[in-house]
């Protein structure tokens, strides 16, 4: 999730304070670099400790309840989640408008408002339906 904001680069580039693009570099680099690093101790951490039969999704191999570290880890990622949502949401919904448009469809505040209600309700029936984290991230790793 955290390296998720590459497909807003221009909207983060125009909110950037003193926006030059050598700043943007600096502070993408930053950003990446500062996110990069925690991921890649969570993940050693998780696979240090459960090895090859750790889970896709490493809070499935702690007890669903009474491991509190575990809960609040939990409750982290799902704010993180829903955190970044709205990030990836925009940048869905303004690729599908201009793929619309490209298409010859004029981009009304109708289609704005129907894909606005269409692509979320998309996405929580796909993430019903997908039985495990692995499928979805090869899925979107094979698509992307």
């Amino acid at each position: 999730v955290a390296n998720l904001a590459h497909f807003n680069a221009p909207a983060l580039y125009r909110g950037l304070a003193h926006a030059s693009p050598s700043r943007f570099v600096t502070m993408s680099g930053l950003g990446f670099g500062i996110t990069t690093v925690i991921t890649l101790l969570v993940i050693s951490v998780g696979y240090g400790t459960f090895g090859e039969a750790c889970h896709d999704l490493v809070l499935s191999n702690y007890h669903p309840t009474s491991d509190r570290l575990a809960t609040l880890a939990r409750a982290a990622t799902i704010t993180s989640v829903a955190g970044s949502f709205p990030l990836v949401f925009f940048a869905l919904r303004e690729a599908s408008l201009a793929l619309l448009r490209r298409a010859g469809c004029r981009s009304t505040k109708a289609a704005w408002y129907a894909l606005t209600a269409m692509l979320p309700t998309a996405a929580l029936l796909l993430a019903l339906l997908v039985p495990s984290l692995g499928t979805a991230v090869g899925l979107l790793g094979s698509v992307l």
